[in-house]
């Protein structure tokens, strides 16, 4: 091995390669929450991994993500619903309040306006 630490050299292969395999997975995540489009591909190769510790991480953060994702559409939702729901009422409102006039109608306190 190249480039270990003592201490990261007496943990032995099978702890590097699943901090290792954890570091990629964390480096791939975007605020560390959400995987990108580009990085699903590489993440999913993790869930066939050999050694059932790194699977089970990497299920853990596609299920995190998952979640983490229909929250966020569920509150978009929820949201563009609440505006649509505010700008009916707006609608309505300004309908109620405005007086029935027609456009062609003069405005006598106008008559001073030379164009």
């Amino acid at each position: 091995m190249r480039g270990v630490c003592r201490d990261c050299y007496r943990l032995g292969q099978p702890e590097l390669t699943y901090r290792q395999a954890v570091r990629d997975i964390d480096r791939a995540l975007r605020h560390g929450e959400f995987i990108p489009r580009r990085q699903r591909p590489m993440i999913e190769r993790f869930l066939e991994h050999r050694d059932e510790r790194i699977r089970a991480y990497a299920a853990t953060v596609i299920a995190h993500d998952a979640a983490i994702r229909n929250e966020y559409a569920r509150a978009r939702l929820e949201d563009d619903l609440a505006l649509e729901a505010m700008m009916t009422l707006e609608a309505m409102a300004t309908l109620e309040e405005a007086p029935a006039c027609s456009i062609y109608e003069t405005d006598a306190s106008n008559d001073d306006i030379p164009f």
